[in-house]
């Protein structure tokens, strides 16, 4: 969101769903860490902790359903680094119709911020960290194997099926949008040829679909791993 969010009307909203923390004292906006609005929320009454507000388009419900979705399901299974769900809304007048989702802050710099500042073995630590958190995620097990939007969407009972309906699905879109026919055919024989490796995936588990290296910490640790 490029416009302000101003004190006034994230008060009238936080009285539609937040009554009790109070009035609001102050906003200020996340430099860093979010493709949609996301805003740090003070209050006047003592005591009452800061929370997050993040707002999405008006046109993206589904991101923020499913985002709420996925913080209560982290929460349920006692993955603790999650924040909590706190309210949520699909439409509301004071944010002009658009959802939102607010939660719990948690406290601490991004990564981005301390680029700079880590060591090396910091900065494994920080990937071992990730891993175990990764690691009991994927411990949970679900029903089936297909996209979660708080359930399984169409569950099919093995990865080499799943697996071949979303590359059947990629390999229609690149197609649709004019990609190279001659590429999109090696591309599907090659996955064809080695489908048999998808079997290999022993049990349906909840998976995290968009941890990458996004800073240049993490380019620095790859250069300084390899020499």
């Amino acid at each position: 969101m490029s416009e302000a969010v101003t004190v006034e009307c994230v008060g009238e909203l936080f009285e539609e769903l937040l009554a009790a923390n109070g009035p609001v004292r102050a906003v200020s906006r996340f430099a860093e860490g979010s493709v949609t609005g996301a805003y740090r929320i003070e209050f006047a009454r003592a005591g009452v902790a800061p929370v997050v507000l993040k707002i999405y388009g008006a046109d993206s419900f589904g991101y923020a359903a499913k985002e709420a979705r996925a913080l209560r399901f982290l929460t349920d299974h006692g993955v603790g680094i999650s924040p909590r769900v706190l309210a949520f809304s699909r439409s509301t007048p004071a944010l002009d119709g658009r959802p939102c989702i607010v939660s719990s802050l948690r406290p601490g710099r991004t990564l981005t911020a301390l680029d700079a500042e880590l060591t090396r073995a910091q900065c494994y630590e920080v990937y071992r960290q990730l891993g175990q958190v990764l690691g009991r995620l994927h411990a949970i097990s679900a029903h089936g194997y297909g996209h979660v939007n708080g359930e399984i969407r169409d569950p099919l009972p093995d990865n080499r099926a799943h697996m071949a309906r979303m590359f059947e699905r990629e390999l229609g879109r690149f197609r649709h949008h004019w990609g190279d026919p001659a590429l999109a055919g090696r591309l599907a024989a090659h996955v064809a040829e080695h489908a048999s490796a998808f079997a290999a995936c022993p049990r349906p588990a909840y998976c995290h679909g968009d941890v990458h290296d996004s800073t240049s910490w993490c380019n620095s640790l790859r250069t300084a791993a390899a020499r």
